[in-house]
């Protein structure tokens, strides 16, 4: 820097300086004069004010309460963020590597037009097609009819009643006959 502006910024800052302090002096003590002035004026305004200083308070908590508690849930909302992603990303991977597989492999299924599914119904209701039988009790069935078209066995006496061995003897078995009941006696 040049030496004549130096020594002119030097000279400068010493006059200013004490200046700048005098002035923020004079301010600082008018302004306190003045809150002190103001001071009994200013509990008398807030007195009157208070309520509805207190509503306001309340008009804004009561605002800022549903953005409280979606923050309360972030984690959550992190979460099932980071899960769809997850979800979404391992989806399409599985996706695209099992039609790379199919196509790779020659796996791709032709597509069937709707003729051909309806003319090859008809033959698999026949062939699936067995006795209708109801399971529910009918005067005209007899019970050992329905007992014998009940593949569950809903209807067939058991081996053993209470009155003791069933009159019909050894049965087939299924795996209903093969259940095992859990003991009730803990010694806990």
């Amino acid at each position: 820097m040049h030496p004549y502006l130096e020594s002119t910024l030097t000279v400068l800052f010493w006059v200013v300086y004490p200046l700048y302090w005098i002035v923020w002096w004079i301010v600082y003590l008018l302004v306190q004069a003045g809150l002190y002035i103001l001071n009994p004026l200013y509990n008398v305004l807030l007195f009157i004010l208070r309520p509805f200083i207190l509503v306001g308070s309340f008009v804004g908590q009561l605002a800022y309460l549903p953005i409280d508690i979606i923050a309360r849930f972030e984690t959550i909302y992190i979460y099932l963020g980071v899960a769809s992603l997850v979800g979404v990303v391992a989806g399409l991977v599985l996706h695209f590597t099992f039609s790379a597989l199919v196509s790779v492999l020659g796996l791709k299924q032709s597509s069937r037009a709707i003729s051909t599914y309806r003319s090859r119904e008809p033959r698999r209701q026949q062939a699936v097609k067995a006795p209708e039988v109801s399971l529910h009790k009918s005067p005209d069935l007899p019970r050992e009819a329905i007992a014998k078209s009940d593949p569950a066995r809903l209807f067939a006496r058991p081996k053993l009643t209470l009155q003791g061995p069933s009159p019909e003897g050894k049965q087939r078995r299924t795996l209903l006959d093969e259940t095992l009941d859990e003991d009730d006696d803990s010694e806990i």
